[in-house]
């Protein structure tokens, strides 16, 4: 081992953040290996503690430079104030860019931008701002090669001229879920940070085309005036290009880090669809329109009766919705079969009242805000302290959850898993119930991560509440082939 890399990793081990946390191993190789290449791609899964590990970056460079540098920082707006006090906290002057009139004070030497119409209109002031390190969390925003947001950061030609991105010297892409649907949403990173990786046999730099040509699969999708457009709906190649950009991208999941985790265990729970009355339960999931009942009721047949195969799940699952229509029929039957979970969740709740329990709330996920206000509405009656986070959650409101989560104060959190499903720290709970689950795997695994991550202390229990022969049954077998794509593309990653 060279002497720079030994220092490196002594410093590294020095690193203190906010609760008296240190670097894990993985994060101090992560870090080392983002200074070594400058710019580079960390698809870590969420959890296991990529915020750390670019604040980190930011302190070796300062170390090695012996002098302060310039950081922008984009980030979730759901982190925004997690990660505005820990750069306080380390000593930095920092802004957050919050309105398209805002200025960057000339003392400050940390900027946080949240909002992705604040990095369009203020692309301009960010390139000016000289920036040494940029930090682009959450990276899959910017996965689009013609959105006005990732030309802003990547530069118009996604080559980083002309954009924030160009002439900074360090720059980290962060996502858990960098390349979530295809191939081709990696594109727009590897041609501004890493464009080594696209070099063709002539030893140029591979056009778009060129590479949605070798790494994607195209199909046929009708749009508006009943025309058909040819769309990436998957990956071809994957091996291949997981071996280009292996010298280039760091990844570590929840299981290579398990070791320094408590134990995670997943139950599915099944309730007998005999204790569900449908009938009734359409009537409080909102269904007034009979059309739209009725179409509930032939969604709920087909996968009782098993016309949606489990092979062939996503083809007829849309054929069927445009038959009986669509998806707003299958929101309604979801929310319904959500109702129909709320009395375990109740059980549960009431279970772990007590000392056993005290200071470990239960986070509850789920999707729809009805069936979110009818279990409020049920616990209360309980006399259960419950805390909400959705769509409509303002930030305070937001802040006092978290600390009510953090201090036990709160017993039950419920949380909208597109509301809250990250960005946030909740490693005093030890018990999840995914209620109603996302269609995207990666969207409950990121969700599940606000507990199960580093600093949680005591085994977690997650629990999948399904209603037997109902459209439970057909999610869960989406997202378990699902989450086998995505396996599978990742299996050559580094």
């Amino acid at each position: 081992m060279s002497k720079p890399e030994t220092s490196r990793r002594d410093f590294l081990a020095q690193v203190t953040f906010s609760e008296d946390r240190k670097l894990l191993p993985h994060q101090i190789e992560q870090v080392i290996f983002a200074v070594e290449r400058k710019r580079s791609l960390n698809a870590s899964e969420t959890g296991t503690g990529k915020s750390l590990v670019a604040i980190s970056m930011r302190l070796l460079i300062e170390h090695e430079g012996g002098r302060v540098v310039k950081c922008l920082y984009t980030c979730p707006k759901t982190a925004l104030g997690q990660f505005e006090k820990e750069f306080i906290d380390q000593g930095y002057r920092t802004s957050v860019l919050r309105h398209g009139t805002d200025v960057i004070p000339a003392d400050v030497n940390t900027v946080l931008i949240a909002n992705s119409t604040m990095i369009v209109t203020h692309r301009d002031q960010l390139r000016g701002w000289c920036p040494w390190l940029a930090v682009l969390d959450e990276a899959v925003a910017f996965k689009t090669a013609t959105a006005a947001r990732t030309r802003a950061v990547y530069g118009d030609a996604l080559d980083g001229a002309g954009g924030i991105v160009d002439a900074v010297p360090f720059v980290l892409a962060m996502s858990g879920t960098l390349a979530p649907g295809h191939n081709g949403e990696l594109y727009s990173h590897l041609r501004a940070l890493t464009p080594a990786a696209l070099i063709d046999e002539r030893g140029r730099i591979m056009r778009r085309y060129v590479f949605e040509k070798t790494f994607c699969v195209f199909g046929s999708r009708r749009i508006a005036g009943n025309r058909e457009v040819q769309v990436i709906v998957g990956s071809r190649n994957s091996n291949v290009l997981r071996e280009r950009i292996k010298p280039y991208i760091v990844r570590a999941t929840l299981r290579d880090i398990a070791p320094t985790l408590p134990p995670e265990r997943h139950e599915t729970v099944l309730i007998a669809r005999e204790d569900v009355k449908l009938d009734d339960l359409a009537a409080i999931a909102d269904i007034e329109d009979a059309e739209i009942r009725v179409a509930v009721e032939a969604i709920m047949a087909a996968i009782r009766d098993g016309l949606v195969p489990e092979p062939d799940i996503d083809r007829e699952m849309t054929r069927l919705m445009e038959m009986i229509g669509g998806g707003t029929a299958l929101a309604h039957l979801r929310r319904a079969y959500g109702l129909a979970k709320l009395p375990y969740v109740e059980d549960v709740v009431m279970s772990r009242r007590g000392k056993a329990s005290k200071g470990a709330p239960t986070l509850v996920f789920n999707t729809y805000r009805l069936t979110g206000d009818r279990l409020e509405t049920l616990l209360c009656e309980q006399d259960v302290v419950v805390g909400r986070i959705h769509g409509g959650t303002s930030v305070a409101e937001r802040n006092a959850v978290v600390s009510g989560i953090q201090d036990g104060s709160i017993e039950v959190a419920i949380l909208q898993i597109d509301a809250a499903g990250s960005a946030l720290n909740l490693q005093t709970a030890n018990r999840i119930i995914v209620l109603e689950p996302s269609w995207a795997p990666g969207t409950n695994h990121q969700a599940i991560a606000r507990a199960v991550r580093i600093g949680q202390r005591n085994p977690v229990l997650v629990s999948w509440p399904v209603v037997r022969h109902s459209i439970d049954e057909a999610v869960m077998r989406v997202l378990r082939r699902k989450q086998a794509g995505l396996n599978e593309l990742w299996r050559n990653a580094s």
